[in-house]
């Protein structure tokens, strides 16, 4: 699963922005539509949705941002405090998640519209009603760590073009001065083996693949097999953050990481918690309250 937060769109300004949430949200979703993402997931202004898609209605983008425009124009000159829109997308290789965090009023220096590019692996996707099938799927990504590497490696760089294709959609639409990138790589280690019908906990602090949206939990059962498959193959595993099944920070592993066979960290049998220090030290971790997320 991976993650890239693109912030620094428009200009740095003192206090606030002139733009309305109705012109903003227009020139956005222009910039969605030419790179072929029409379907909308959530739509919420000063905390309040305006539009949340619980039954996976199919090409709803236009209408609703149609329909927000002619309210919100005319109203306080459309003027807003956040706002905030994601949206769905499948493409060749990933199904993204993407969320788009716009305050008017930020402190200085501060970028004032974020976006949060998740993707998950669309061929594993599948929805399969037990884990059984979905490991069936991944089981040739683990045969050996020449085949795990180079499927991370690969998918990474699709990732990549597919965020760079939408950048400069986002540059043609979007007057843009300034642009900070950060690119992100999650493993979930759930709580327990994962049985014939995982649970994925819904966490409204992580990165937005884990809020539980219409669709994606299912999505995401594959996720909950990927560290267990890593500690039954002895894969080396680097450059990553561990989450629990609710998207909840644990770890931070760095360029050095570790082999997940040979340690407990990745055992499906061992049951962990990192408050109570059950974590080994190891080389190449360290404790997630390090990190920070770009919101």
């Amino acid at each position: 699963m991976f993650q890239k937060l693109l912030g620094g769109l428009f200009s740095k300004q003192e206090e606030s922005e002139t733009f309305t949430a109705a012109s903003m949200i227009d020139q956005i979703g222009k910039a969605l539509q030419a790179e072929g993402i029409n379907d909308i997931v959530r739509l919420i202004e000063d905390g309040t949705d305006y539009y949340l898609d619980r039954h996976g209605t199919y090409k709803d983008l236009e209408s609703t941002i149609n329909r927000f425009n002619n309210e919100k124009r005319p109203a306080k000159d459309g003027l807003f405090e956040t706002v905030s829109l994601i949206v769905e997308h499948q493409d060749e290789f990933f199904k993204p998640l993407i969320q788009i965090d716009i305050k008017r009023r930020h402190e200085v220096g501060e970028h004032p519209i974020t976006v949060t590019v998740c993707g998950l692996f669309k061929e594993l996707t599948n929805d399969a009603p037990t884990a059984y099938n979905v490991r069936s799927l991944m089981d040739p990504i683990f045969n050996s760590q020449e085949e795990y590497s180079s499927y991370v490696e690969n998918s990474q760089r699709r990732f990549n073009d597919f965020n760079s294709n939408f950048e400069k959609q986002l540059r043609k639409y979007i007057e843009v001065d300034d642009i900070k990138t950060d690119n992100m790589q999650y493993i979930v280690r759930p709580f327990d083996a994962v049985k014939d019908k995982p649970k994925l906990g819904e966490c409204s602090e992580g990165p937005p693949i884990f809020h539980g949206y219409w669709g994606f939990l299912e999505s995401m059962n594959y996720t909950l097999n990927w560290s267990t498959l890593a500690h039954e193959n002895e894969i080396h595993i680097s450059d990553c953050n561990l989450v629990d099944e609710t998207g909840r920070p644990l770890a931070i592993v760095g360029s050095i990481g570790f082999t997940a066979g040979v340690s407990d960290i990745f055992d499906p049998g061992t049951p962990f918690d990192i408050a109570t220090g059950t974590w080994p030290e190891r080389t190449g971790m360290s404790a997630y309250s390090s990190l920070v997320y770009c919101n």
